[in-house]
């Protein structure tokens, strides 16, 4: 049994509106696969805006929203909720149709997503190959994405598309994430980019998940804590903080593999 409440505001143009070809179509509520598709005629490539809506899920093969042959597709303050069992993901990015010039799905946007039950998937964008998961743990989780646009660009030219493209204007949001206890292995939580390592124990390797492809992370440490280089960690060398309780900083940039590139150390 499935429940959907939907409170939605979906904007439109008199073109996406119409059932030519190329039009953006909105179809709502089929289960068991979504909610909300949306998807073009002869996989056309069109600009389509959702904004505002909540929607509930009850089983693993939905998603709240699927985007399938669209490029110029913007989502915008989507709540996922699961009152019980697990839902698939709410927001479900594919390739199926690559539209006109293989252009699908580039430039798309989803910002404010929002999913409250731990364990669910927020979103799957599967051309990119990039899920992004609610927080396991339940005193810190991480439940919502401010902003999303595919990291990854596909294609070199007219004959196969430049997919996924969307260009970030602006500058990163610089945010203190929680502390991290200095370990073998040491992983970030995503909802920051400058985290404070605490304790000595020497870290060999860092996890990162794919909210922090392409952001530049630092971090703080006022203890004699030692990150050797390897593994995730591409370093120029061995950090090695002096741990005279002045802070010393390693700052660095996450590839498309997630390692951590050095940019800069400072040890006063």
């Amino acid at each position: 049994m499935k429940r959907l409440l939907l409170l939605a505001l979906l904007i439109l143009t008199p073109a996406q509106a119409s059932a030519q070809s190329g039009s953006c179509l909105v179809a709502a509520m089929r289960p068991p696969d979504y909610k909300i598709k949306i998807t073009t005629t002869s996989a056309g490539n069109v600009g389509c805006t959702v904004l505002g809506f909540y929607t509930e899920i009850q089983d693993t093969m939905s998603s709240s929203i699927i985007v399938d042959g669209a490029s110029n597709v913007r989502i915008d303050g989507h709540t996922a909720a699961v009152p019980s069992g697990r839902m698939r993901s709410a927001v479900r990015i594919l390739n199926s149709a690559s539209g006109n010039f293989n252009f699908s799905p580039s430039n798309l946007s989803v910002s404010n997503l929002y999913a409250p039950d731990l364990a669910d998937t927020l979103l799957e964008d599967l051309q990119a190959g990039t899920v992004f998961r609610v927080g396991a743990d339940p005193n810190n989780p991480y439940r919502g994405i401010i902003s999303y646009s595919s990291p990854k660009s596909v294609g070199t030219g007219s004959t196969n598309g430049y997919r996924n493209f969307g260009q970030i204007i602006g500058t990163q949001q610089a945010k203190l994430g929680p502390d991290i206890a200095s370990a073998g292995t040491i992983v970030p939580h995503p909802d920051g980019s400058i985290f404070r390592l605490t304790g000595t124990t020497t870290s060999t390797d860092v996890t990162f998940t794919d909210y922090f492809i392409g952001k530049i992370v630092t971090f703080v440490t006022s203890a004699a804590v030692q990150i050797t280089s390897g593994n995730h960690w591409k370093l120029t060398g061995n950090f090695v903080a002096n741990g005279t309780g002045n802070d010393d900083t390693l700052t660095g940039f996450v590839d498309a593999n997630k390692d951590f590139r050095q940019i800069a150390v400072a040890i006063p």
